[in-house]
């Protein structure tokens, strides 16, 4: 399973979950809206980091010499022709290994 597909698994949580709750409960308690608010906000976390990566990638492969802004496997870049898709791939690498200290 490729991060694409757990992302529509797990909105397809927020429909079995809603199948759970009685239209006439207007329980904010109850634990199928908090396990569908619950989902809704690491969804939108998860986007807007991605977004900011995104931008991140965006920066670097528009400056010039963006080696010395690389975050790459070797602190400069190991594509000849960098572009956006293979700068984001760097900047997910580096922060990925990076949390795992």
């Amino acid at each position: 399973m490729n991060v694409k597909e757990a992302i529509e698994q797990i909105e397809s949580l927020i429909d079995d979950r809603k199948s759970f709750i009685d239209p006439t409960d207007k329980d904010e308690n109850n634990i199928f809206r908090k396990d569908i608010e619950a989902i809704k906000i690491v969804l939108s976390e998860l986007d807007r980091k991605n977004k900011i990566i995104d931008k991140m990638a965006q920066k670097i492969v528009k400056l010039d010499n963006s080696d010395q802004y690389c975050l790459g496997r070797k602190k400069s870049c190991p594509y000849n022709r960098p572009t956006l898709i293979k700068c984001k791939e760097c900047v997910k690498y580096y922060y990925e290994k990076r949390n795992k200290r």
